[in-house]
């Protein structure tokens, strides 16, 4: 139950990352980026249920931390990665299943 709700909310702090991103301008994913209310909208709905489920684990500021470091990893990710790899389609699964990795060996605990 507790892997779960970790899995979870991590891949829902992914998703957030990847709303934002694709709200700007400067992505290189679609032609035209999504409206950024859409974007804030899906990034606020998607932390928030992020909290809550690491909230049932860790202790608030532990969830908050683990959020901050999935975030962080993500837009340095999704900023850095585009502009030198031509084939960059791929990294949003390619994340995806790096921060699904972490959290099956229980590293998401140590921030």
């Amino acid at each position: 139950m507790l892997l779960s709700l970790k899995i979870i909310s991590i891949q829902l702090a992914w998703l957030g990352s990847i709303a934002i991103y694709l709200g700007s301008e400067y992505q290189v994913y679609r032609v035209k980026p999504i409206h950024k209310a859409v974007a804030w909208a899906i990034f606020l709905c998607s932390s928030g249920l992020a909290i809550l489920f690491l909230n049932t684990i860790y202790h608030w500021l532990t969830a908050i931390m683990i959020l901050l470091m999935v975030w962080m990893i993500a837009w340095v990710v999704l900023a850095l990665w585009p502009p030198y790899c031509k084939n960059a389609k791929f990294l949003f699964s390619v994340c995806s299943l790096l921060l699904l990795g972490i959290t099956l060996l229980e590293g998401i605990h140590v921030v």
